[in-house]
């Protein structure tokens, strides 16, 4: 017997040994899954980031696309005259201004600066557009066509065309670095779990 007539259980130093190990396991799994836990959110903000700039990306592709419709159907309407042009011209601006909107929906504040110089550029392009039209209308087709052959057209058609170009090559880096980190995560996340195992 021991002291105060207790009897000595056999199994104590094993027991011991158990809550040893449970506790050895626990501060080995509790970072462990810590760390998975906030590699797990990283990715997921990741994931929603990648999203936003190919979104930006898609629609600053789109909006490239519509200034260019815009363009053919006014140099067709300038060429030939016909009101076919001029209609598409019309629909094709129509569309630029609500793809700006949808892209700025989609910008951090810190980005909101850039989109504002492409928007003032594509406003003052469409500015002279309609200009070039209402003189076409007033003054006749050759004036109207002296106007877009001064030169102040082309610089406008180009400097909207640099601005949004280097918007979208911009948002091309940015979705390639965004890409380049999910593969660090993935590859941490992958090492992670080995080391788990």
């Amino acid at each position: 017997m021991t002291p105060r007539g207790r009897i000595r259980d056999p199994y104590s130093p094993l027991r011991w040994t158990l809550w040893g190990g449970f506790a050895a396991l626990l501060a080995i799994c509790i970072p462990i899954a810590i760390l998975l836990w906030t590699e797990a959110v990283h990715e997921e903000e990741n994931h929603r980031e990648a999203a936003r700039v190919e979104q930006i990306h898609d629609d600053l592709v789109q909006v490239r696309s519509q200034m260019r419709d815009a363009q053919s159907a006014f140099r067709g309407y300038l060429i030939f005259g016909n009101e076919q042009f001029l209609e598409q011209y019309r629909a094709a601006v129509g569309k630029i201004e609500p793809t700006l909107n949808s892209i700025e929906k989609l910008l951090a504040p810190a980005e909101l600066p850039r989109m504002a110089v492409a928007r003032v550029r594509m406003r003052t392009l469409v500015a002279f557009a309609e200009q070039v039209l209402a003189a076409y209308r007033t003054r006749g087709r050759e004036f109207a066509l002296a106007l877009v052959a001064s030169g102040d057209g082309n610089r406008r058609v180009e400097f909207a065309s640099r601005e949004l170009d280097e918007l979208i090559s911009q948002t091309k880096l940015e979705a390639r670095s965004l890409a380049a980190a999910r593969a660090r995560l993935a590859e941490l996340s992958q090492s992670m779990i080995l080391l788990s195992a």
